[in-house]
């Protein structure tokens, strides 16, 4: 939010434009060159689609071992593939 103005009872908010985490560091300009880069490059690298179907396939594999009693069974420390692996 860029301003908040009151007349009275009534508030009117004026709003930035809206940008990415990413936009806003870059503008800011409190990275160095290689640390721009570096971030550019993992930028660049992800895939908004393939993030979203890798996290509904882990939701899918976590709800069928709920119902399948294994996570109930390992301890709480435990790593899921040695819960699904015994």
């Amino acid at each position: 939010m860029l301003v908040k103005e009151r007349t009275g009872a009534k508030v009117k908010k004026t709003y930035d434009v809206a940008r990415t985490l990413y936009q806003r560091l870059l503008e800011a300009n409190v990275l160095t060159e290689s640390q721009r880069t570096m971030l550019r490059q993992k930028y660049d690298r992800l895939n908004p689609m393939g993030l979203l179907a890798q996290i509904r396939q882990a939701q899918t594999a976590l709800w069928k071992l709920s119902h399948q009693g294994i996570l109930a069974q390992a301890p709480a420390d435990a790593p899921i593939e040695e819960a699904v692996c015994e």
